[in-house]
């Protein structure tokens, strides 16, 4: 063989064990991840001491960066750090901002430590790539300067040394047994251990430190390094100038590694590795493809060839530019019947940027969603050229990726990188070997554990007024709080009400005093009734103008009490923090959260608005909330030894689940517990869902009289009934016809057990529902038979054309989708839907106890938000489906142009039947006080300010069950991705029959009067049990 041959031959070898073994999954997870971790902690922690040495002021990392990717890739090639970024460090330990003499107002300039001899030599080789790249004839002048140039000398004998030291010490590792076993702790070990083996099996001498082989480590530092560290710089700059994709990021890191994130500590490597993070992929894409570190890649034709009509000669070198039309500005126009039958193949199978902002730095471009409808990383949403394609491609772009993937999530979940100052914040570049910035320059500061942030909204409703002003505006300034405007104050309210049902956590919004907090009082007796979190902030009146009682606008009388609203909320709430200093303001405000939590009710905060301004410590930050209940342990196991005693000896036990479950964020312990106990379940109107209604052991909901065929006569045969979270109003309990005999009863409410009249206090929900899970014997529960309920009635309307109550329930069943948020406002679709069964992880929200007309609309939008959110973060997401009547729609219509505003997609389906039905079935059926303006809902859409094509398309209206059918089957109403409007006509004296039931529990009188107006009753029967 010649040498020629015999050469191509080795390189060939070792290209494939780079790239066969070396871009393994199991290499990468195993051996690099690890050492890629530890560099990339040094790092964060680097930056943080110079954060603390260098205080609020700028400084240049661009150093830092070469030397951190460096210590990476030197520690995946060796198995340990070349300690270029750990020698910095330990200089900086030593240092305060006293021994800072290079330093203005806005910069600082740290002193550096020597850096270790390898770190140098790879350095000198590395940069001695501009003679090249400056030279007419580079390839001979790069030869000739490596020869002959002293410093370039010298680096080349001390990287050879090196590597050669590295090679001998992974043979004598590997060379003692025939099987080459051994520890790989990096590329060079893998290269060699491989090397080994391929000899042995073919009988021949080994070539592990030959000239090519030595030259293959060398080229994987220098190739592994100053792309990745180029590419560093760029992120690190657009995440600072774009705080908006930065705080986004953020969040997703949070929600992704939420037990990291409660520990208050860093994710570990194997829960990076384990993650999925559809944004963080989407940033690091975009980094790649605005920062452009490699400017073009260079291609050979093989043969003659021809690119768009052009004629290439065999031989020609075809520069492929990533920074040009197509990838960062306008695509040229192009004869599509010019390019190539594989390339015209390809269109399908790849996106084009759209060119409106193709030159913004934009994540979300990298987002698609797939057939579930989450939101996940496309690489083929563009084009993108950043690592090459083909057999020529980067070979080492997993590890790229994988460098990048651990060192934004460490810096980003460890330190908030701040606005520098524009001079510093230039995007000039330089070309050397890699398109790099000309300076990248960090102001750091400590991203906290801000355990606040983690359960109350990150989107702050409300409304703004002159002494709340300055308080908003220091919400744009807050990591992960985005202000989202009301259109009043009564909104505001039922907004944070429905964010804080769907996200468990609690809601926020702000008003200002006087006129503001007494708009939104209704709403917040709402949240009160029905045991909803809120938080309700009011920017008061300065402390001056209280003490002195002046005649501020927005006060009442001429001796004005400034504190008369704050008294008007005392019975809405359970507590308030009426802040009148800095000093122990923060204290003040988490006892006022914890009770938030704890009690699961609203809670005030009053800021007067000379005290907005002032600074307090962050230090009540790094304490968790304690948000657990006051629990004793023995008592709480004595509460669950008694239930489990009572069941235990019951033969046909039955558990009911109502909606104080979900209040106290319970419905986690309860769905597993009813997996283990195995018995029948049954639900109340409103704690429908959060069973799902295909489990085995679900019968149905039981309400009382008014309740499904079968259901009541089943449930009262229960030997034992376990009632979890009972809110027992007449709406939920039909009326209160729900039998309940104290002796077969045992209630789990909020905070005590009572176990057939006995009590046990201080057990709170959560905590009875977690120990019966722990010390349950499931071979003790008695087995049950599941009851067999007999078919549902059939209604004499059933072939009627039109849209009718007994029709429009199960026809929207049929609509909704796994994890659908759908609203029944009050009225007749609070007692139609609870009708329709819901697919799984469906949640059901209707405010029937405390039953405000209106409320549904402004708490769809607050769902909307969160859902919204929740979906840019990553996160699978249903639809938010609110079903309103006319008559409850026209006293908060205007948040559906807030709906339109900020871009959100609800479906609205609004049964248009003539005025308050709900009020005809109780009294007064053809009494005017019950009709309602009559509206045009055609023009609700333009209205506010949706244009007239968009809105033409997006609003439905359906008279007959075949045009609801049809509507109901068009792919954007479905899928929507705007605010949707489905008017339904229904008539005016139709209404559910579980309303009319319940209507007629009142007695002969009541039913005499529903049916001399034309209603149907159902014929109310006696259950026997």
């Amino acid at each position: 063989m010649s040498k020629r041959c015999m050469l191509f031959e080795l390189k060939a070898k070792a290209k494939m064990l780079w790239g066969r073994y070396a871009m393994s999954t199991g290499f990468l997870h195993s051996v690099a991840s690890p050492r890629v971790y530890e560099t990339a902690t040094e790092q964060v922690n680097l930056w943080r001491q110079k954060a603390r040495v260098g205080g609020d002021r700028s400084f240049e990392v661009s150093e830092d960066v070469f030397q951190g990717a460096l210590d990476m890739i030197y520690a995946v090639a060796f198995g340990s750090s070349i300690g270029a970024t750990r020698t910095q460090l330990k200089l900086l330990r030593s240092l305060e901002e006293r021994d800072m003499t290079k330093a203005t107002n806005t910069v600082v300039e740290f002193p550096t430590a020597a850096n270790p001899e390898d770190f140098e030599a790879i350095r000198i080789l590395t940069e001695s790539a501009e003679i090249a790249m400056n030279s007419p004839v580079p390839r001979w002048h790069h030869w000739f300067a490596l020869k002959t140039f002293p410093k370039l000398v010298a680096a080349g004998k001390s990287k050879d040394k090196m590597i050669k030291a590295r090679l001998d010490a992974a043979w004598l590792k590997f060379s003692s047994n025939e099987k080459s076993e051994g520890e790989v702790k990096g590329a060079c070990d893998l290269l060699v251990q491989k090397e080994a083996a391929l000899a042995h099996k073919d009988g021949r001498a080994p070539a592990y430190d030959t000239p090519v082989i030595q030259d293959e480590l060398f080229g994987f530092l220098v190739g592994g390094h100053e792309t990745t560290s180029t590419s560093i710089c760029w992120g690190l700059k657009f995440l600072t100038a774009h705080q908006r994709v930065q705080q986004k990021l953020r969040l997703a890191l949070r929600a992704e590694f939420r037990r990291a994130f409660e520990a208050k500590e860093a994710p570990t490597v194997q829960e990076i590795l384990a993650s999925s993070i559809p944004y963080l992929d989407a940033t690091i894409e975009e980094v790649l493809r605005c920062g452009n570190t490699a400017l073009a890649s260079m291609r050979r034709a093989m043969q003659d060839t021809e690119i768009l009509g052009h004629r290439i000669p065999k031989g020609t070198d075809v520069f492929l530019v990533n920074n040009g039309p197509g990838f960062i500005t306008k695509p040229l126009p192009v004869d599509e019947q010019k390019r190539s039958k594989t390339s015209q193949e390809s269109v399908s199978r790849h996106g084009m940027w759209d060119v409106s902002d193709i030159g913004v730095f934009q994540p979300e471009r990298w987002l698609t969603k797939n057939e579930k409808g989450d939101l996940v990383f496309d690489p083929l949403a563009g084009p993108m050229l950043g690592f090459g394609l083909g057999p020529r491609g980067c070979w080492g772009r997993k590890l790229a990726l994988l460098e990048m993937n651990i060192l934004f999530t460490l810096v980003i979940w460890n330190l908030e990188l701040l606005t520098v100052p524009d001079k510093l914040s230039t995007f000039a570049a330089k070309d050397v070997m890699t398109h790099v910035p000309q300076h990248c320059y960090l102001r750091l500061a400590e991203a906290t554990y801000s355990v606040r942030a983690s359960f109350i909204s990150n989107a702050k409703v409300g409304i703004p007024g002159d002494f709340n002003l300055t308080l908003l505006d220091h919400i744009y300034d807050v990591d992960g709080l985005e202000w989202v405007g009301n259109t009043n104050e009564l909104n505001a309210a039922y907004a944070t009400d429905g964010y804080a049902r769907t996200t468990g956590g609690a809601g926020c919004f702000v008003t200002t005093h006087g006129v503001g907090e007494l708009s939104a009082l209704n709403g917040v007796a709402g949240s009160m009734t029905e045991q909803v979190k809120s938080i309700h902030v009011v920017g008061q009146t300065s402390r001056k103008m209280q003490k002195n009682r002046m005649m501020i606008h927005h006060s009442i009388g001429f001796n004005p009490d400034h504190n008369i609203f704050n008294n008007a909320s005392k019975a809405f709430r359970v507590a308030a923090a009426e802040i009148q200093s800095e000093e122990g303001a923060t204290e003040e405000i988490d006892r006022v959260l914890r009770e938030c939590f704890v009690k699961s009710r609203p809670v005030y905060i009053f800021l007067p608005i000379d005290l907005v301004d002032k600074h307090v410590s962050a230090k009540a930050l790094e304490k968790p909330l304690d948000l657990k209940p006051v629990a004793d342990e023995k008592k709480v196991e004595e509460a669950a030894n008694a239930v489990l005693d009572a069941l235990y000896a019951s033969k046909n036990p039955s558990i009911f689940v109502d909606c104080l479950v979900q209040r106290y964020q319970a419905d986690a312990e309860m769905r597993e517990l009813v997996d283990k106990l195995a018995i029948p379940i049954y639900t109340s109107n409103m704690g429908k869902g959060i069973i799902d209604e295909d489990h085995p052991q679900y019968v149905g909901l039981y309400n009382g009289m008014p309740s499904g065929p079968g259901v009541e006569a089943a449930y009262i045969k229960s030997d034992l009934m376990i009632v979890v979270g009972n809110l027992p109003s007449d709406t939920n309990s039909g009326g209160f016809t729900r039998q309940a005999p104290a002796e077969k009863i045992v209630a789990i409410d909020a905070d005590n057990v009572t176990v057939k009249e006995k009590t046990y206090p201080e057990a709170p929900i959560k905590a009875v529902l977690r120990k019966l899970l722990d010390i349950v014997t499931t071979d003790k529960v008695p087995i049950v038979e599941m009851p067999k309920l007999p078919e549902r009635p059939l209604e004499d309307d059933r072939d009627s054309k039109l849209i009718t109550q007994s029709w429009v329930w199960h026809r929207l069943a049929e609509f909704l989708e796994p994890n659908d948020v759908i609203f029944g406002e009050t009225g007749t679709a609070a007692f139609g839907i609870p009708d329709a069964t819901f697919p799984p992880h469906t949640q059901w929200i209707t405010q029937t106890y405390y039953g405000s007309i209106g409320y549904a609309t402004p708490a769809a939008f607050g769902v909307e938000v969160a859902l919204t959110r929740n979906e840019a973060q990553g996160k699978p997401r249903g639809r938010t489906i609110l079903v309103t009547g006319d008559g409850s729609l026209m006293l908060t219509v205007q948040e559906v142009g807030n709906m339109v505003k900020q871009g959100l997609k609800p479906i609205i389906i609004l049964i248009n039947n003539a005025g308050y039905t709900i009020e005809r079935v109780i009294h007064g059926a053809r009494q005017s006080y019950n009709d309602i303006v009559p509206f045009n809902y055609s023009h609700m859409l333009p209205f506010f300010n949706m244009p007239e094509g968009e809105a033409r398309m997006n609003f439905h209206r359906a008279e007959t069950k075949a045009g609801l059918e049809e509507i109901l089957g068009l792919e954007h109403v479905r899928k929507p991705k705007t605010v949707q409007i489905v008017e339904v006509v229904m008539d005016m004296m139709d209404v559910p029959w579980r309303l009319s039931t319940q209507i007629a529990t009142r007695g002969p009188a009541a039913v005499k009067e529903m049916q001399e107006a034309g209603f149907k009753v159902r014929q109310l029967q006696k259950q026997e049990g």
